[in-house]
């Protein structure tokens, strides 16, 4: 697949392929060049769904923490999410926008969606 992204010793872990295919995909495409923030999304994310919610749901399964600590690890994941949405809106803004630009260099829509192929 090229050159690994992640160390070689989390190749067993779950989040291995997703994140190496997706470095592939930004490696390759390059979007960072077109759309801020798209690196920035995809970290954010990928460390929201495989380290920060099952920390979460782990936290939140034992009985050794109090009510007040469990709202203030509710609270912080919160936050966290908060951040991740952030990065991920302003990504999407900007390949909304790059997306608008280069649309309206075509007369028609036909020839935009040709000019894809």
């Amino acid at each position: 697949m090229g050159v690994p992204t992640l160390p070689k010793e989390e190749e067993d872990e779950p989040w291995y392929n997703t994140i190496e295919i997706g470095y592939a995909w930004i490696f390759g495409f390059r979007p960072y060049l077109f759309w801020d923030n798209t690196t920035a999304c995809f970290d954010h994310m990928t460390n929201l769904t495989y380290h920060e919610m099952p920390e979460y749901r782990a936290y939140m399964a034992s009985p050794d923490h109090s009510d007040y600590e469990k709202t203030t690890k509710t609270l912080f994941l919160i936050q966290n999410i908060t951040v991740h949405t952030w990065h991920c809106t302003s990504a999407w803004q900007s390949m909304n926008y790059f997306w608008y630009e280069k649309a309206l260099t075509f007369d028609t829509v036909g020839h935009f969606f040709l000019s894809l192929l």
